[in-house]
């Protein structure tokens, strides 16, 4: 049985948007605790609130199927649509609690899985539908983790795991990301941008297609490299009064990335080409009025995420794009990320072409809930759209911290508003 509710994160274990007592408070389970030791002795439970405080309170309820009774205990407070972080599901079967989930963050896949053992009881760690840690040891019987207060058992957990990422901090930084993420909705809004094959904006604000450089005929427009280069380009215009050169992003990293095979395809498929661009995109930004150095041209690849194998030149299995944003938002807030997507080029080949470039910025909101704006040859898309377009691919991310207060590039409404 699945449950998706909202949850609101709180900021850290010591500090709530409520009174620690609603948190960790353990009472109301107390009270039902006979029921726990049966299936059989089942309680059909319509939604009764219990309240804590004024404002509140926690609704308890069950739902009965042939073998089991799954009690819920959710944290809730008035007028307000989340669940808070700390609810908990106990399934009980014939012979008692088989399982206890207490749920994290402000998602239905993000949770403790507790099962039960003879004498104590182990659990598993889902962060953002991935799981992370499994068969972890608790020193508590799983009949008494039903009913004791949560703080044992965080306090138990918190030596063990990292726990950040299930109790995530917010920092005033994030504001930056957020702002950028309306500064391009407006944008997009605004400017009729087209989606043009090539197309891209040069260092003189013309815009032309990248191969000839020759200027665009109307309509205007982006493909998804000239795209992001547009974005980059308001980054970089604000740390020094102009925009990236098209030659600079096309400059190819033969020696870093491919060998004897796709050497073969360089100048034919460029297999590499949105790999290579995105990196010069970061390099340009964080190493300005610098040569390119290709033995630092890696400096600024997303390479170390944990429980996931990074693979060199292609990045991470798309299928874990979420969990990987999520992870860097807390690890590195104030960043956003540059993304080239790889897929194969047929079935009968094991040649990488990286075909596709994103844009993502992740962060979390003032009520530290995760988001995540994607944005693709001129329209804010989503993860999942990604997903079912690119099934079976690779991610290879950059990062680049952006500034405050960041102004977005003018685009030239028609061609002949550029000057020859």
């Amino acid at each position: 049985m699945k449950y998706i509710f909202l949850f609101l994160i709180i900021k850290s274990l010591n500090l709530f948007a409520l009174d620690e007592s609603f948190f960790y408070d353990f009472d109301i389970r107390t009270k039902y605790l006979k029921y726990f030791n049966s299936s059989y002795v089942q309680k059909k439970i319509s939604p009764i609130k219990h309240f804590i405080t004024e404002n509140y309170y926690i609704e308890v309820s069950s739902v009965v199927s042939s073998e089991y009774v799954y009690y819920s205990f959710f944290n809730k407070r008035k007028n307000v649509d989340y669940i808070f972080p700390g609810s908990y599901v106990i399934k009980v079967g014939k012979d008692g609690i088989e399982q206890i989930k207490i749920f994290f963050i402000n998602r239905g896949d993000t949770f403790i899985r507790i099962k039960s053992a003879k004498f104590s009881s182990s659990a598993d760690f889902y962060l953002v539908n991935t799981l992370i840690y499994k068969d972890v040891k608790l020193p508590f019987k799983i009949e008494d983790i039903a009913v004791i207060s949560l703080r044992n058992i965080i306090n138990y957990i918190s030596k063990v795991i990292d726990f950040r990422y299930f109790i995530p901090e917010y920092f005033d930084i994030y504001k930056n990301i957020f702002n950028m993420v309306i500064g391009l909705r407006k944008a997009l809004a605004f400017f009729p941008i087209a989606e043009v094959v090539d197309g891209a904006m040069d260092e003189y604000g013309k815009m032309v297609h990248i191969k000839t450089g020759l200027l665009q005929k109307d309509p205007v427009g982006f493909n998804c490299s000239g795209f992001v280069k547009w974005v980059a380009d308001s980054i970089y215009k604000s740390m020094t009064g102009r925009l990236l050169r098209i030659n600079d992003l096309k400059l190819r990293h033969i020696g870093v990335r491919g060998g004897v095979f796709t050497k073969n395809y360089e100048f034919n498929k460029d297999p590499f080409f949105g790999l290579d661009w995105i990196r010069n995109i970061a390099y340009r930004i964080n190493n300005i009025n610098m040569d390119l150095n290709l033995s630092k041209i890696k400096e600024n690849d997303v390479n170390n995420i944990k429980f996931f194998d990074y693979i060199d030149n292609r990045g991470y299995k798309i299928e874990n794009l979420e969990f990987i944003l999520y992870s860097l938002a807390l690890d590195e807030p104030g960043y956003i990320y540059f993304g080239s997507i790889s897929t194969g080029v047929s079935n009968s080949s094991s040649m990488m072409l990286h075909k596709h470039v994103v844009l993502f910025l992740p962060f979390l909101d003032e009520n530290r809930i995760f988001r995540v704006s994607v944005n693709e040859v001129n329209a804010e898309t989503s993860i999942k759209s990604l997903q079912k377009r690119y099934p079976k691919s690779y991610i290879h991310l950059v990062r680049v911290k952006i500034p405050e207060n960041l102004p977005i590039v003018f685009i030239p409404i028609k061609a002949n508003n550029q000057s020859s």
